[in-house]
């Protein structure tokens, strides 16, 4: 990628309010699941954003499924999942 494209690339859609409704509704509960794995408070919140993140960036389209037409049960099943396949460096 050309440094005059990088310019031209969209920052991920953290700040709309649907973003910030998905983060009231699941933040909380991915981090107590994310904690029971990896065993303590600050790496279920670094998990937890990570997923967020990776949510961001349109990740869930690379994995077959249109962000913006997934069902709420499809949406949580991969929040949870992506939580779950955390990187290996946050295990306990």
């Amino acid at each position: 990628v050309a440094s005059s494209d990088l310019c031209s690339i969209e920052p991920p859609p953290m700040d709309t309010p649907e973003f910030i409704a998905l983060l009231d509704r699941y933040e909380r509960p991915l981090i107590r699941y994310a904690c029971s794995i990896v065993g303590d408070l600050d790496s279920a919140r670094d998990v937890v954003q990570e997923t967020f993140i990776k949510l961001a960036r349109g990740e869930m389209r690379s994995d077959g499924r249109n962000g913006a037409e997934a069902s709420t049960a499809q949406l949580e099943a991969w929040l949870f999942t992506v939580t779950r396949n955390r990187p290996p460096d946050r295990l306990c």
